[in-house]
Order: C-alpha cells, then structure tokens, then sequence
C-alpha cells in the first residue's frame, strides 16, 4: 500500500511547493509582479446562449500554469452544481 500511496501523492509534491514559492516570494518579500493568487470568480454575465465568466487575480486572462485545464463547473448561489456539466 505504501508504494501506490507514494506513487500517488509523490508527483504533487513539486506543484505545491512551485505554490508555497510563489506566495513567499509575493506576500513575504515584496516581490509583487510575481502572482502567487489563484483566479476567483468575480462575475457570471449571461448573453445570448453563452455565459461569461470574469475573473478576479486573472488580468491576462485564464492559463493553468501546472496541469491541462480540461473545463470547469460553476456552481449556482445555492453552490451546488446542478447539472453537472463541464463548461
């Protein structure tokens, strides 16, 4: 069990500790052009039949730094999601 465990958790180790640099290096040494935030959804805008999602800490738009971004969910104010669909 321990192997699959290590297997499993091993690779994860690098992207967290890429995070935890970028937050030392932004909030703990000042160095501000360095984004150490996620993006966190600001605002839904509904025109026609698409939905626009905004983003606040993503002014250059929305990149995943460290995986393929496969699609995402959004939940309702009730933060659940209905529908299960990925967008």
């Amino acid at each position: 069990m321990q192997a699959s465990y290590s297997a499993y958790i091993l690779p994860k180790k690098e992207i967290v500790g890429k995070r935890l640099a970028y937050q030392a290096l932004n909030k703990a040494y000042n160095y501000e052009n360095i984004p150490c935030d996620g993006p966190v959804m600001s605002d839904i805008e509904i025109k026609e039949d698409k939905l626009i999602v905004s983003f606040k800490n993503a002014e250059h738009g929305l990149y995943p730094m460290f995986v393929e971004l496969e699609g995402f969910e959004v939940a309702g104010e009730d933060k659940k999601n209905s529908s299960r669909q990925k967008l």
